[in-house]
């Protein structure tokens, strides 16, 4: 804030800078006038009445006050020369200083104008930011269809799981292998394979943590990286005789569901190895589909419901169970405050988790085999994998009621098992024992 009293060094800067080159002027008079002082100013101030005067007066400005002889005398020395001399540097300084003013002035307009394009480009930049965006949510809003890159070969029986984190992509099939795919190159390369001691049936990472779960009911946990080296096998969970069809892992625990019992089964995945706590019970028939979200475990079954639990308790609760389903249910996914689940009735039913119980206003119908598989992608695309062999597209950004299908993609010759998205790229497994890569573009 100026004030009055901020402006005063401001003034007295200003003052010394007017007066510096006279008082430079007077050191070199006394220089010049070799036989006098330095202050041969003062000195001849003394005796002005008599010799002449060479000084300053009040006003700060260089006086020379000759005798009436002409001449000028220093400590009675005749300076007229040097005198003649040193007005003729003064004079020539001084058209050098209304030079440099004159550039100063030049140099704060250009300056000024340089600070006037450089907000100016600061305005262009953000509009044309902003043009992007609104160019890429045009482009998005378009009927641009993903593109089927490539179709990963390696595995010789069906993809039945997939997963994603990083740069790595993991398949597992009924080969008994689990894959660990380089998915930065273009095409991904298959870095290892891991030998399992029957067919895979589902897949969860969790951190550093693989979980693959087996037809023999088994579970295997491999340490992963995002490295060169090949996953370390950490321990085999055991205790189950029915296929694992499905994994869930989240904040220390890991949960699972089997063939041979209606439970799901969990661990404390905090301990080393993984220590077995309490089943959760509560529906009719085997649970094949399991997924965490925020605070909530929710299960799919083969009695065609949904189980809602709150895992944050020591001990989780059974806070809905969710009946909208005519079928099985194979698959979860979630988008904001919706979550999507897949059933054997070949429908996608579309649900407000933010409501207690969750709501289901909208059945999505396109599918013509059981939907089995869900990717999303910035909460703006859900993507199903279906039994008719199809990923269907959905616009969630639709102005529509419900979400839309926007593209089918028909890049497999088999059954749709598993999907997963990373990268603006879609992996599909498919009975057909290939992974197709989809380009997803911009969007």
């Amino acid at each position: 804030r100026n004030t009055g009293t901020h402006n005063k060094p401001m003034q007295h800067a200003k003052h010394n800078k007017q007066t510096m080159p006279k008082v430079l002027l007077l050191f070199v008079v006394g220089v010049m006038c070799s036989c006098a002082p330095v202050f041969c100013g003062a000195k001849a101030a003394q005796s002005s009445q008599h010799e002449g005067y060479i000084g300053l007066d009040t006003n700060n400005n260089l006086v020379v006050d000759p005798p009436p002889d002409g001449r000028v005398l220093v400590d009675g020395v005749d300076c007229a020369a040097d005198v003649a001399e040193l007005r003729a540097s003064v004079a020539a300084l001084l058209n050098k200083t209304a030079a440099l003013e004159a550039e100063a002035v030049a140099l704060h307009a250009t300056t000024a104008n340089l600070s006037d394009a450089v907000d100016t480009l600061r305005r262009d930049n953000v509009a044309l930011a902003a043009s992007e965006r609104a160019t890429r949510d045009w482009v998005c809003r378009q009927d641009f269809a993903p593109v089927q890159l490539h179709a990963l070969t390696g595995h010789t029986n069906w993809v039945y799981a997939m997963v994603a984190q990083g740069n790595r992509l993991y398949s597992g099939s009924h080969d008994t292998t689990v894959r660990v795919w380089d998915i930065v190159l273009e095409p991904p390369v298959s870095l290892h394979s891991l030998a399992h001691p029957d067919q895979i049936k589902s897949l969860a990472v969790d951190g550093d943590r693989l979980y693959s779960g087996c037809a023999d009911g088994s579970i295997l946990v491999w340490n992963v990286t995002q490295t060169a080296a090949a996953p370390a096998l950490l321990a085999t969970l055991n205790g189950f005789n029915g296929s694992v069809w499905a994994v869930a892992a989240a904040k220390g625990r890991l949960y699972a569901g089997t063939l041979d019992s209606n439970a799901i089964g969990r661990w404390d995945t905090t301990k080393n190895p993984p220590v077995s706590l309490s089943n959760l019970e509560g529906h009719e028939e085997r649970v094949v589909a399991l997924a965490v979200h925020q605070s909530r475990l929710y299960s799919g079954s083969d009695d065609d419901t949904i189980g809602v639990w709150n895992v944050e308790l020591e001990a989780p609760v059974l806070l809905f169970t969710l009946n909208q389903h005519a079928d099985h249910v194979h698959a979860f996914a979630f988008a904001g405050q919706r979550m999507f689940t897949g059933a054997a009735e070949n429908t996608v039913r579309m649900w407000n988790v933010s409501q207690s119980p969750p709501v289901s206003p909208h059945t999505l119908r396109g599918h013509t085999g059981r939907v089995w598989a869900f990717a999303v992608v910035n909460d703006e695309r859900l993507y199903s994998g279906s039994l008719d062999a199809t990923i269907r597209e959905w616009d969630l950004t639709s102005e529509e009621e419900q979400p839309v299908i926007r593209h089918t993609l028909t890049g497999h010759s088999g059954d749709v098992f598993a999907l997963a998205v990373t990268h603006n790229r879609l992996y599909s497994g498919s009975m057909d024992n290939t992974i197709s890569v989809w380009d997803l573009g911009r969007c």
